[in-house]
């Protein structure tokens, strides 16, 4: 398998630069507008906790990092992301109808659905125990590193 920048960077180093609002992060607050690897895998796992686990989930996040998060979150819960190629009713109906139990997760936008909020969620907490690496499935480690 090939290296991946992802896979062997330095965890204190930032993954992701925040430009606006998520949840308790406000850019201009006290807060760190960048995320370093260690607090991007501890958001991720925190968010984990709060999905389902094996369960078909319907993404409608318009926040890179918010969906970022949300993708390696339900990777550690084995769920199978769903990308709609449009909101349309049409559309979402039929995937609802095609992937028994979806769940939707959004955060928050204009056309908020039923489901659930990653942009109110609490993910931005104090300084918690360190994660390492060593919990992400193969399938996430294989995408990050390029491999199909």
């Amino acid at each position: 398998m090939s290296c991946s920048p992802l896979l062997e960077r330095d965890l204190d180093a930032p993954i992701a630069w925040l430009t606006r609002r998520v949840a308790d992060y406000e850019p201009g607050s006290d807060l760190s507008p960048s995320v370093s690897g260690h607090q991007f895998l501890r958001q991720a796992r925190r968010l984990a906790a709060r999905l389902p686990e094996h369960t078909p989930l319907l993404l409608q996040i318009d926040n890179r990092y918010l969906f970022l998060l949300t993708l390696a979150a339900a990777a550690l819960r084995n769920c199978t992301c769903l990308l709609p190629q449009s909101r349309a009713p049409q559309v979402i109906d039929g995937l609802r109808q095609q992937y028994e139990g979806v769940v939707n997760v959004h955060d928050g936008g204009t056309q908020t659905p039923r489901g659930i909020n990653v942009g109110a969620l609490e993910l931005f907490t104090a300084q918690d125990a360190v994660v390492s690496l060593a919990g992400l499935p193969g399938a996430l480690a294989g995408y990050a590193a390029g491999a199909g």
